[in-house]
């Protein structure tokens, strides 16, 4: 599995068994750029969720499937920078389904993502908020 949240094919990981969080991506931020970097990248996240789940919402009730589309995709990366590979791997599913309903396919199971992202974002934001370092002191 990817940071992504997707198997090496590809194909996004679903299911209860789909861990919350892939610690090896903070580990890696916090490799790359320090506290600094973690701390802007979640800071960052943690602020822009929400306005992606009330768009995903906004969209869903608009009828809106190519914003829902647009939206899924970024939640799914933005996730996946920050190592949310379950919420990554829902907004991938989301994409994929909300994709296949632009092309006349069916929309079932549009209403249910959306839900799902919404608790699954609620969880998310917990558990990363506590995973914020604290503020470097000023040298």
């Amino acid at each position: 599995m990817n940071a992504g949240g997707e198997r090496s094919n590809g194909e996004p990981v679903k299911g209860p068994d789909t861990p919350l969080l892939e610690h090896a991506a903070l580990d890696r931020l916090r490799e790359w750029g320090g506290d600094a970097l973690l701390g802007r990248m979640l800071s960052l996240f943690l602020e822009l969720g929400p306005q992606r789940v009330e768009t995903l919402i906004q969209a869903l009730s608009d009828g809106d499937l190519e914003v829902l589309e647009r939206t899924a995709h970024s939640l799914k990366s933005s996730s996946g920078n920050v190592g949310a590979v379950r919420l990554s791997a829902q907004a991938a599913e989301l994409e994929a389904v909300a994709r296949t309903a632009r092309q006349g396919g069916s929309r079932e199971g549009l209403t249910e993502l959306v839900a799902t992202i919404g608790r699954s974002w609620e969880e998310t934001a917990e558990v990363l908020g506590r995973a914020l370092p604290p503020e470097a002191d000023p040298e």
